[in-house]
């Protein structure tokens, strides 16, 4: 059984004692000061829940956009800011191409940037940039004053066939240590050469007598 809910305490009435009426408005402020900052809290944590879920969908519908771009001719309208300054942003118009130097001569030109040499984009986990045609219409990209590093080759073929040769390589050089390596003779040929040599001694005595 649920205990019941205890009805909200009724305010106090405006006192007719003109101190008591000052301590009361005092009150009354401060109810009303404590009421209104928990109203601009619930505001602000429900305006951060939205932005968030705009922020993914806005994620999700931009790899949805990426995805369906084509990835040869063609122009794509995107959005330019540098990484120090992301505040500051321009809209520009790109071919799409193979690199990225029609992305960043639009950058130095409109953000008026000394240095740019790659770019990431906003979102996504800061993923690089290496063309103009991998993005899509609506992408906010980020140039950065240090280039992307270079792609992991796959080489485990190679790798494996250098391993495999290279096995095979100190496989013929211990055969060949092994050939070289003087032979050492068994004990049953030590002993029977030992017999002989005693036998050629005792035969002349033999005769002699």
């Amino acid at each position: 059984v649920t205990a019941p809910i205890p009805a909200p305490a009724a305010a106090k009435e405006r006192p007719h004692d003109k101190e008591a009426r000052a301590a009361w408005r005092a009150e009354r402020a401060v109810e009303a000061q404590a009421a209104d900052r928990a109203a601009r809290r619930k505001e602000k944590e429900h305006a951060a829940a939205l932005k968030e879920a705009f922020a993914a969908d806005a994620a999700a519908a931009a790899v949805v956009r990426r995805e369906q771009q084509p990835k040869e001719g063609g122009s794509v309208r995107v959005t330019i800011g540098s990484a120090d300054k992301p505040s500051e942003r321009k809209l520009v118009v790109l071919a799409r191409s193979p690199d990225l130097t029609e992305l960043l001569k639009a950058g130095k030109a409109k953000l008026r940037l000394k240095k740019a040499a790659g770019a990431r984009l906003a979102g996504e986990g800061g993923r690089w940039v290496r063309s103009t045609a991998e993005l899509a219409d609506g992408d906010v990209v980020l140039l950065t004053t240090e280039a992307a590093p270079a792609e992991e080759e796959s080489g485990g073929g190679s790798s494996g066939a250098d391993s495999s040769s290279v096995a095979g390589e100190k496989g013929d050089e211990e055969e060949v240590a092994v050939d070289a390596a003087p032979k050492v003779p068994s004990e049953a040929s030590a002993e029977s050469a030992a017999a002989q040599a005693e036998q050629r001694a005792a035969a002349p005595t033999g005769a002699a007598a």
